[in-house]
């Protein structure tokens, strides 16, 4: 499984033919965080979400600027063409657990105020879910920590 294929199908956007080139490049290298964020969106895009939150869990906890600070550009993030699709064209119920979570992962990419909202909304209808839990909790922090450092950083200008 070669890693250059993997990512030649994901610029293509050919999502299932890169999740399986993926996955042939983590079990050779299983700390590879390029590969596992672009099998994050791959699952995502595949329907298979309680595998990439497992995946991005491990991900934010390790690194969670790794996620959050991708570039659309420079990472070919295709995750803005995806929102769309999740949002525009039905493919989910609005009000299911699925549909939130899948936003909530690609707008990580992107916008974590707006992966932070969905992933609440998909709580308040999957309440149990533990791993979206411990998820929903680390974006959370880093949200909070994020903002009293605006805040500070507020305060020093106004002194």
């Amino acid at each position: 499984m070669s890693e250059m294929l993997a990512n030649q199908y994901f610029m293509a956007r050919k999502f299932l033919e890169a999740e399986i080139e993926l996955e042939g490049v983590i079990e050779k290298n299983p700390s590879n965080k390029f590969a596992l964020k672009k099998l994050v969106v791959c699952y995502t895009h595949n329907n298979k979400i309680e595998q990439a939150l497992k995946i991005l869990l491990e991900l934010i906890t390790d690194d969670i600027n790794f996620i959050i600070d991708t570039d659309p550009i420079d990472d070919d993030c295709p995750c803005f063409e995806l929102i769309n699709e999740v949002e525009h064209k039905n493919l989910y119920k609005n009000n299911s657990p699925k549909y939130f979570m899948m936003l909530g992962i690609f707008w990580l990419y992107c916008n974590f105020e707006n992966s932070l909202i969905n992933f609440q909304k998909a709580l308040q209808i999957e309440s149990e879910n533990k791993i979206l839990i411990k998820l929903y909790d680390k974006i959370k922090a880093y949200s909070d920590n994020v903002h009293s450092m605006e805040i500070r950083s507020e305060d020093r200008s106004i002194n």
